[in-house]
């Protein structure tokens, strides 16, 4: 019996090795945290974070340190991350964190560095494996979304062109300046 439930706590391990992309966004944006956190304290705490991130995403240390570099450079960057090395302290800080986790979600292949070695070592479930910026942009969830046009706009500039009552079969005269 014991070898059984040893052999089934192997098995459901290996099943869920793989994560979900919210999973993966989610500790993509605790890392930029944390980033945060290092370059700002150089913390014994914060290092050791930064590291199990490393680990985790299958992150090089070329792209920490260009991460680090942003963190302490880019004013952008510092207002977002110390909001992300903290979600829970307020609103402001909740909602960025779910903002940048909806944007990694859209677009994995352009916010997380190393998601080409996650897909291929089998880090994100398969269902996830293909989401990139370009399959977001032509699905039917980008073109549906908010703020995006819902008209028909095929064809207005020629019908302008010909004005009312002249049909598309017609051909269009233009007159001459010297006329």
């Amino acid at each position: 019996m014991k070898k059984l439930a040893l052999a089934l706590c192997f098995v459901a391990g290996t099943a869920n090795a793989a994560s979900s992309l919210k999973q993966i966004c989610t500790d993509y944006t605790k890392y930029l945290g944390h980033v945060y956190g290092f370059a700002v304290s150089e913390d014994e705490s914060m290092r050791k974070l930064l590291l199990a991130d490393m680990k985790r995403l299958n992150l090089s240390e070329a792209m920490v340190q260009k991460e680090m570099y942003k963190a302490t450079t880019d004013d952008a960057a510092k207002m977002y991350y110390a909001k992300f090395l903290n979600p829970d302290l307020n609103d402001t800080n909740r909602a960025a964190f779910n903002q940048m986790i909806t944007y990694c979600e859209a677009g994995p292949d352009m916010m997380i560095p190393s998601w080409p070695v996650l897909v291929a070592k089998g880090k994100v479930r398969k269902e996830d494996a293909g989401k990139s910026i370009n399959t977001y942009i032509q699905s039917d969830e980008f073109m549906n979304s908010r703020g995006m046009r819902h008209q028909k706009v095929e064809g207005t500039l020629e019908s302008r062109a010909r004005g009312n009552g002249v049909s598309p079969d017609q051909p269009i005269e233009y007159s001459s300046p010297t006329n």
